[in-house]
């Protein structure tokens, strides 16, 4: 488990990436996962479940992977695109995902 003051920076600087990058797209982003859930160790990804409203604006996912990839997050981040996931994920996100933007 990482201690609650690294946790609580590497979240809120995934956040503030990931809104930044999608703040003009109609979108709903999720965290979920094992750092939703207050699990995570230090060999855990972090998982962002991403549902865009408008198909014309699917191109944003990749753009953001790249981003984050750049980014000094030492983390890796995994994102889920909603629109194409399993229904079983998909699900797992509605259940145990934390609303970021939506």
């Amino acid at each position: 488990m990482i201690d609650k003051k690294s946790r609580y920076q590497v979240i809120n600087e995934v956040r503030k990436i990931v809104l930044a990058e999608l703040k003009d797209i109609p979108a709903r982003v999720f965290l979920f996962g094992s750092w939703a859930r207050g699990e995570e160790k230090r060999t855990s990804d972090i998982d962002i479940a991403i549902e865009i409203k408008d198909y014309c604006n699917e191109k944003a996912i990749t753009r953001l992977r790249s981003v984050l990839e750049e980014s000094y997050i030492p983390y890796k981040v995994d994102i889920v695109n909603l629109n194409e996931t399993e229904k079983r994920i998909y699900d797992k996100v509605m259940k145990e995902g934390i609303l970021w933007k939506g």
